[in-house]
């Protein structure tokens, strides 16, 4: 199977309706997808159709020593086998990090519990860089996504990030969302880090910003069912089809 994380080194960079939107689009597609959420923030679940967030999720099985995925899974409408964070408050969340750092390698265990065939892809939907769930995702991924709205505010943080990865040798790749093409400074961003971090890190597919995605989801819909000839449903199609091709190698 294949792995892929998710993170940010920012909040509010539209994440996690991505990777959902995205799971949608794979599950359609009749490829095997299951996403685990590795965000405290617990909203996964909302975004895939759930009335509202599961105080039940990964989080408190593992505290409670069991399996992540036993009572924990959901199945979306369209096939997204997903499984949400849960509700932790803040000491519980502290006695999960500290769980997790001292057993790095507990999420790739489990994920290899996962019963998918070859083909089939997980998503991980993680927690902001640096931090011990990030860092747990990253370690179980094949291939890592940061996914950054493209603003000098970033650039920094997504250096270090870039560090980060190169130091531990792991594939990593920036994806931008909210490119607006009448914005030039949003250009002059992908240019400095296409300029610092290589051309094949920052990705070709790209979401645009496009008001076809607040209006669909105040709607309760996806931008490609509520407005299938929209730039932001092409570049989300565009973004599950690179999804699907092999991983390159220390790219």
């Amino acid at each position: 199977m294949k792995i892929v994380a998710f993170v940010s080194v920012c909040g509010g960079v539209g994440k996690t309706s991505l990777v959902s939107a995205l799971a949608v689009l794979l599950a359609r597609a009749a490829q095997p997808v299951v996403v685990v959420e590795l965000d405290p923030q617990n909203v996964l679940g909302t975004f895939l159709g759930l009335a509202r967030a599961p105080a039940t999720g990964l989080a408190s099985r593992a505290l409670d020593g069991g399996s992540p995925w036993r009572g924990a899974t959901y199945r979306s409408a369209d096939g997204v086998l997903f499984v949400p964070f849960g509700d932790l408050d803040a000491d519980r969340l502290l006695d999960l990090e500290g769980r997790l750092a001292a057993d790095p390698g507990w999420l790739s265990a489990h994920i290899a519990q996962i019963d998918l065939p070859d083909h089939g892809m997980v998503l991980l939907d993680a927690a902001r860089f640096p931090g011990t769930l990030a860092a747990l995702a990253m370690r179980s991924a094949h291939e890592v996504i940061c996914v950054t709205r493209p603003e000098p505010v970033a650039c920094a943080a997504l250096l270090r990030f870039a560090d980060a990865q190169r130091c531990a040798n792991r594939a990593f790749r920036i994806l931008a969302n909210g490119v607006h093409p009448a914005r030039p400074l949003h250009y002059d961003v992908l240019a400095l880090l296409r300029a610092r971090l290589g051309r094949e890190r920052v990705m070709t597919p790209r979401v645009h910003e496009d008001a076809s995605i607040p209006e669909s989801y105040a709607k309760g819909q996806y931008c490609f069912d509520a407005c299938p000839r929209s730039q932001a449903a092409h570049d989300l199609r565009e973004l599950a089809d690179w999804l699907c091709a092999p991983v390159a190698p220390g790219v």
